[in-house]
């Protein structure tokens, strides 16, 4: 289906990671974006980069840029490993960053913004609370990169 390669395209998918579905509802003006790996797929630690066998996988959800007005979703299976070593952790992915419940590109729209509206008016802008604006401005100001 065309959406399904799109937005591979868009989010720059590399393997394991694929896109099973996409749905879009209409009326809530809603693209919900699934995200799997493929299950041949081998996983290392995510502290020492050893190989690792897979432990399972847990169901992830993050806010994403909107698309033509649509809020978007990404909604992924992220694998566990078990480590010899450090025991059983979650892979980091590469669309957010760990604990965030929105992806990069969201939260670096969310920032540029930042520089020159308040945070009310963001948080109606975005549709995010108050408090998820100001977590993402202060988490990405203290990178070397920001502003």
């Amino acid at each position: 289906m065309y959406d399904v390669d799109l937005f591979s395209k868009l989010l720059s998918l590399e393997h394991p990671w694929y896109i099973p579905a996409v749905h879009v509802d209409e009326q809530k003006r809603l693209i919900y974006i699934f995200i799997d790996f493929k299950d041949e797929a081998h996983f290392s630690c995510p502290i020492c980069g050893e190989s690792c066998s897979r432990y399972d996988k847990r169901t992830r959800k993050w806010r994403h840029l909107d698309t033509c007005d649509f809020k978007t979703y990404i909604t992924a299976m992220v694998p566990r490993v078990n480590c010899s070593n450090h025991g059983c952790h979650s892979l980091m992915v590469d669309w957010a960053n760990p604990r965030s419940r929105f992806t990069t590109s969201f939260e670096e729209r969310v920032a540029e913004f930042s520089e020159r509206y308040p945070i009310a008016s963001l948080s109606r802008k975005f549709a995010i609370s108050w408090t998820a604006v100001n977590n993402i401005v202060k988490r990405l100001a203290q990178q070397p990169n920001f502003g």
